[in-house]
């Protein structure tokens, strides 16, 4: 979407695909390559705002998780920590060698790690006041330096599939910082640097906030996306694929919230 311009009703949190009727006026595209809590910028809602058609981001979800499983080490996961701010929290995970991997609030976080580092960094994490900690069921500890490796190999991947900016009159937000992705070689490169890097998806809402998003509607798979954005949005305003039963279910909805 040109500089300016806050015609943004909607915005996708995706994973493909829907029926081309229940695509009308999606101008935030914020992607997901087929796996919970990873963002990317790839979205092949349709032909006009699709960074890679269907087959080629399937392939590239391939490769991805290839090249992630292949650096991950055999003792890695991921934990979720709440009720303490980053302030308090970056210390105890430095203690430990665990990192932030996902901002999901101001007090809510995915940090990963090495198992045993994990466990003992919640433990002192409780111990200083978090509300809820809890070791997540994923045995890679994405973006996360552990996964550097993985970044270089998946850069060269990216390049080599060619993917290519949405049309005018979409945005592209990156999951690193939220900021909106002009370039394409900009956007290869965040989304190499993410598998390996912190994502803010705290800023991916608040860009959404900025550019006066109205609607959000999370392709799946699961829930997890459209309940931490349901604070951005009026009730009945963000929804996720998973919560309907029908696709005309889902028609409807998307019908009456997008007018």
């Amino acid at each position: 979407m040109p500089k300016g311009d806050q015609d943004h009703r909607c915005v996708a949190m995706p994973v493909p695909v829907l029926p081309r009727r229940c695509h009308q006026r999606v101008d935030l595209l914020l992607g997901q390559v087929f796996a919970r809590a990873q963002r990317a910028v790839l979205c092949p809602l349709r032909h006009d705002c699709s960074v890679l058609d269907g087959p080629g981001i399937l392939r590239l979800a391939q490769r991805r998780a290839a090249v992630m499983d292949a650096a991950a080490p055999s003792d890695g996961g991921l934990a979720a920590i709440v009720g303490l701010r980053r302030p308090t929290l970056e210390p105890i995970l430095a203690r430990h060698a665990v990192s932030i991997a996902i901002v999901d609030d101001v007090d809510s976080f995915v940090v990963g790690g090495r198992r045993t580092a994990l466990q003992a960094a919640c433990q002192e994490a409780a111990a200083r006041g978090a509300k809820r900690t809890v070791t997540l069921p994923v045995a890679v500890p994405s973006h996360t330096p552990l996964l550097r490796q993985a970044t270089e190999q998946f850069r060269a991947v990216l390049r080599e599939a060619s993917p290519r900016l949405p049309s005018a009159g979409y945005r592209l937000l990156s999951g690193i910082d939220g900021d909106t992705i002009y370039d394409m070689e900009t956007g290869i490169d965040k989304l190499a640097r993410q598998i390996s890097t912190t994502i803010d998806w705290a800023a991916c809402l608040e860009s959404c906030r900025s550019a006066g998003a109205e609607t959000a509607l999370e392709l799946g798979p699961g829930t997890a996306l459209s309940h931490m954005a349901s604070a951005l949005f009026r009730d009945g305003r963000v929804r996720a694929v998973e919560e309907f039963r029908t696709l005309a279910g889902l028609r409807t909805w998307l019908q009456r919230a997008m007018g």
